[in-house]
């Protein structure tokens, strides 16, 4: 075994496209890479597939060192300043590596390894210029021989732009590998990915190639070939704690003193979790790092375990202001699980709570597939929804290639609303098969819901669905978003419209659901509200409330029927929501981004409107104002609601922490 060198022939270049992988950071790139592509290599679809990661010390001696890291092949390109300089290690690597180093192990179970022609060292291509489908499978290809190439797989991975995670998680840019067959047959192989560099007057290209001592071709300096010899493995095992026998199908990956950010256990976590938590809560996948197992039987439980310092260890946001895709919280991850088990059995026993209609062609108009308003469907789903239950949506769009073919494509949302004191953790999410595209809505739009205080997951699954297929070919490297371009524009029509309607349906779909019968409107609350009420509770009717659908508010004023001492010379408090208000006793002020009327136009006559009014946190409520009524002729007006949404205010007197029903309900 030694490492090859490949001398440059010419030129300088680096075109390796890691900018995704370099502004998602260490820790979302192995966190995210690795399962999406043991997922697509599953050799038993009835099972899971098992991710381990650990953290192991090598403490070498110097033949250990002189075997895997020798100094003329590999040292002394390594040390070189101008390569050096972009590298993260502080002193000589030498002395870094005697004094005893660190290495990330990364290994799957339950899948193919790397498959394909490990001797092959060119592309193979069909008489017209194409890649062959038998070149297209060779998975060993694209992960390790590979230089800057997206492979052009209808899979979303296995291996191509994605296996820049590994060089750009170490320290020193350094990695091996060993992959096992089904067949028992076993390979060994390693790169270090650095600069093109110069040595002794000649110039060399980046890549270091760890591998077998002969080459295929003397002549050429690529054409390496993997390590085959039983012993030679089972000893680089053995040396670096890799458990990869011929019996043990799949592949192990080590990451030579991995950026400090990976050795924080709860940050690693936290991070696969937020990328794969679906896949892990539906039994396709189980995860686990020294101190924690995730799996679908005890999910749940071992979620509780996590202490709350590894959900809040993880940065908000990524070096660059994006939102980080790493990130999560306990009641995010618990909400991401009760909706992905529901959505799972839906769609298994093809039970949904509404299901649109299908668009007449590739170019979807929302207004087109929303069922009719008031139909017994969407009353079933609105009363589930502000039940706080999980509502399902199953549609489909015509999906049409540039050849002019139309297939039908698949989507399924689900919806989960808040109470107000969770409404600032709700979260929408897109998954694309078993992968979290966790900028699809936006970069900086990662930790937001569509609509405040509802999360939902939209999800785009299968093989041969086709819609699945248009938001893969829009997918950048890194598969952290959906957007047009070369490839999408060369395979389908109306690729970015179609986009755009999946990224609107989330908000449209809620509003649908809080649309009630204005018809069955309860005068007897004098209420704004367009909704649905059970029997009214004994109520005081101190107050008139007039809507204003063209201004879109209200109009309070006195009701004659109650003396004017009920009203005059109090406060209330006046809370309004979208259909309803908050609850009036709440533990922090309810999310802003549900309705702020401090922001919207308040007018007084005998009256005076203060926006002071508190959680049990001290935090102000923007849903609600305090109003002191002066005389008798008080008038309050509120313009700025939104006319498309259903509104309801209610009143209660301030001095009363209790509802009691006086001018409102609870």
């Amino acid at each position: 075994m030694k490492w090859h060198n490949v001398p440059n022939q010419g030129g300088m270049d680096e075109p390796q496209d890691d900018l995704e992988f370099r502004n998602l950071g260490p820790l979302g790139s192995i966190t995210r890479e690795p399962p999406q592509n043991s997922r697509d290599n599953v050799l038993d679809d009835g099972a899971p597939v098992e991710m381990r990661y650990n953290i192991v010390h090598n403490d070498f001696d110097s033949e250990q060192i002189s075997r895997y890291f020798p100094k003329t092949d590999w040292l002394d390109h390594v040390s070189l300043p101008m390569v050096k300089k972009k590298l993260d290690v502080d002193g000589e690597i030498l002395a870094a590596l005697n004094g005893g180093f660190k290495s990330m192990i990364i290994e799957d179970y339950n899948t193919t390894g790397l498959e394909g022609d490990v001797n092959r060292i060119f592309p193979d291509v069909d008489t017209a210029g194409n890649f062959t489908k038998v070149f297209m499978k060779n998975t060993w290809f694209w992960f390790m021989r590979s230089k800057g190439v997206e492979r052009p797989s209808n899979r979303g991975g296995s291996w191509g732009l994605g296996k820049l995670a590994f060089p750009l998680a170490s320290k020193i840019r350094t990695f091996f590998v060993v992959s096992t067959r089904a067949d028992g047959s076993r390979f060994l192989a390693g790169q270090s990915i650095l600069s093109p560099h110069e040595r002794h007057g000649t110039w060399y290209e980046s890549p270091l190639f760890f591998a077998a001592k002969g080459l295929a071709d003397e002549n050429l300096s690529r054409s390496w070939l993997p390590i085959e010899d039983d012993d030679q493995i089972n000893q680089f095992c053995a040396d670096f704690g890799v458990d990869r026998p011929a019996d043990k199908p799949g592949t192990s990956f080590v990451i030579v003193m991995p950026k400090d950010e990976l050795l924080d256990e709860g940050q690693l976590v936290v991070s696969l979790l937020a990328n794969y938590l679906r896949p892990v809560s539906e039994g396709k996948l189980a995860l686990t790092v020294p101190s924690f197992t995730f799996k679908k039987a005890n999910l749940g439980t071992a979620l509780k375990s996590i202490p709350s310092v590894a959900w809040e260890s993880v940065n908000k946001n990524l070096s660059s202001g994006h939102g980080n895709p790493s990130r999560t919280t306990q009641h995010q991850a618990n909400d991401l699980m009760m909706m992905s088990r529901t959505l799972s059995v839906g769609v298994e026993e093809q039970d949904f709570d509404l299901i649109l209609k299908t668009p007449d062609s590739g170019a979807p108009v929302i207004d087109t597939v929303m069922p009719e308003k008031l139909s017994e469907e969407v009353k079933s789903a609105s009363l589930k929804f502000h039940e706080n239950k999980c509502v399902l949506i199953h549609g489909e769009i015509p999906i049409t290639n540039t050849k002019g073919e139309e297939e039908l494509g698949t989507y399924t949302i689900a919806l989960l609303k808040h109470e107000a004191e969770r409404a600032d953790t709700a979260r929408s999410y897109c998954y694309r098969d078993h992968i979290y595209v966790a900028h699809a809505y936006g970069v900086n739009e990662t930790h937001k819901s569509r609509t405040p205080g509802v999360s939902s997951l939209l999800v785009v699954e299968g093989k041969e669905n086709p819609l699945a297929g248009l938001l893969r070919a829009a997918e950048g490297p890194a598969h952290l978003s959906w957007a047009s371009g070369a490839r999408i524009a060369n395979s389908f029509e109306h690729g970015q419209k179609v986009i755009n309607f999946l990224k609107k349906l989330h908000e449209k779909i809620v509003w649908l659901l809080s649309v009630e019968d204005k018809e069955a409107e309860a005068l007897w609350a004098h209420l704004f509200s367009k909704g649905n009420h059970t029997d009214p509770p004994e109520i005081w009717r101190l107050f008139q409330i007039e809507e204003n659908d063209e201004d879109g508010g209200f109009v309070l004023t006195r009701s004659p029927e109650f003396d004017h001492e009920a009203t005059v010379g109090k406060s209330f408090v006046l809370r309004v929501g979208y259909p309803k208000p908050f609850d009036l006793n709440v533990k922090k002020a309810p999310d802003a981004r549900a309705i702020d009327v401090h922001e919207m136009t308040w007018d007084t006559h005998h009256a005076n409107v203060h926006m002071d009014v508190e959680a049990k946190n001290g935090e102000i409520c923007k849903d609600r104002v305090r109003v002191f009524f002066e005389d008798v002729g008080f008038q309050v007006t509120l313009t700025g609601l939104d006319r498309e949404k259903n509104a309801q205010v209610i009143a209660t007197p301030f001095e009363d922490d209790e509802s009691i029903k006086r001018g409102g309900t609870e």
